[in-house]
């Protein structure tokens, strides 16, 4: 089964999604210590992936299958805390930086952040208050670069193979 990690979609607009995601002592990756931080950038990139196929859903008006992505680079990751605390609920927020992709580059930059919530505060919470409570510093900020093929091409041979790999 696939690994979805994240509970819902909070809100949506055009150029951003925030997702819930709660956190429990039997929650996937707890440790003593809480869920490491570093998780973030999988309840980022699986945020990421939500909002670019609702963003697919309104431009075609088909029930096409969802277009294959890849998470190509992370070239910032910054985390003020090591470990998510348990219990907790963490909002993931992700926000397209770049333009959608050409059919040259087919890549897409986005940028997020996620914040630790109390889980009752999160319950009675729309989404402009979600906005207005939002921390000056979140637990964790990240940019992402999203590579989606262009359409029509499979995701295996989108990408050049590696020179190294040897056939067999």
């Amino acid at each position: 089964p696939p690994m979805l990690l994240l509970d819902r979609v909070l809100a949506a607009h055009e150029q951003q999604l925030w997702c819930r995601i709660n956190l429990t002592n039997h929650s996937a990756f707890a440790e003593a210590d809480g869920v490491p931080s570093n998780l973030a950038l999988e309840y980022l990139a699986q945020s990421a992936a939500a909002l670019l196929r609702l963003r697919a859903q309104t431009e075609v008006a088909d029930s096409a299958p969802p277009a294959p992505g890849m998470l190509i680079a992370c070239p910032k990751l910054h985390s003020t805390i090591p470990f998510f605390p348990l219990p907790c609920s963490l909002v993931a927020w992700v926000q397209l930086a770049s333009a959608l992709p050409t059919q040259s580059t087919g890549l897409v930059r986005v940028r997020g952040e996620v914040a630790v919530f109390a889980p009752t505060t999160l319950d009675a919470l729309t989404a402009a208050e979600l906005t207005e409570q939002w921390p000056t510093e979140p637990a964790v900020s990240a940019e992402l670069s999203v590579y989606l093929p262009p359409e029509g091409l499979p995701l295996e041979g989108a990408l050049p193979q590696d020179s190294r790999r040897q056939s067999a």
